[in-house]
């Protein structure tokens, strides 16, 4: 996959402001604090840090969408759906996981973690409005 993702463009770059490859070089307290996994290159040319960890803590940052490539189906957004690019958002979702499992907080009551979950809210078909096809709305 590592090989793959050096040769194709399987991430959904969709932003207009990044921090260039030589701002991260040239800041001493951000190249301490995190590890540069990835750059890509934008609609200009310039290098950008796409992904990046921190050395010590389990922090970790994209400047890409590695949830479109499933769940991204604005056609104008041209999101990779192929099956390289289906594969990398689930490896991410993967390693996001396991590193939430570290984590050993809880909820105190069966019914507060009920309570916090997705399963119960509902959510809102919206079609072609936004670039999601259905949002989820919280009080």
């Amino acid at each position: 996959m590592m090989r793959v993702l050096a040769e194709k463009p399987l991430t959904g770059n969709f932003h207009k402001y990044s921090v260039t490859v030589q701002a991260f070089e040239s800041n001493e307290k951000l190249r301490s604090f995190y590890r540069m996994v990835s750059s890509s290159t934008d609609r200009k040319g310039i290098p950008f840090v796409s992904t990046m960890e921190a050395y010590e803590y389990p922090i970790y940052g994209t400047q890409w969408h590695p949830e479109a490539n499933r769940f991204l189906w604005k056609e104008s957004l041209a999101a990779p759906h192929c099956a390289h690019g289906v594969r990398v958002s689930y490896l991410l979702a993967e390693f996001f996981v396991n590193e939430a499992r570290k984590n050993l907080h809880h909820f105190e009551t069966k019914e507060e973690e009920e309570s916090a979950l997705i399963d119960s809210h509902t959510p809102v078909f919206l079609g072609d409005k936004s670039s999601f096809r259905s949002l989820y709305f919280f009080d």
